[in-house]
């Protein structure tokens, strides 16, 4: 599984404890802020787990949309961000 966001609030740990109590597993983290998170998506993954704001999730998906056309997995968005604020 793959986390990948953008903001620092929740911080990383935050993001991986919370997904880890919710559902009993530690994806493995990356930044959007950070070059790596590209090549993180031409790996094989189960499921791709995207968190921050509306600019973070749909830079993820767009990358993720390009990188993987040819494969199937899961993706789920977790906002991070309140509207308006």
């Amino acid at each position: 599984m793959l986390l990948l966001s953008g903001a620092s609030h929740p911080n990383a740990e935050t993001l991986l404890k919370s997904i880890r109590e919710a559902i009993g597993v530690k994806p493995s983290y990356f930044s959007i802020k950070n070059a790596d998170w590209k090549d993180a998506l031409s790996k094989r993954w189960d499921a791709v787990i995207l968190a921050g704001g509306d600019s973070t999730i749909g830079k993820a998906f767009v990358g993720c949309v390009i990188a993987r056309l040819q494969s199937r997995y899961y993706l789920s968005a977790l906002p991070t961000t309140l509207p308006g604020h």
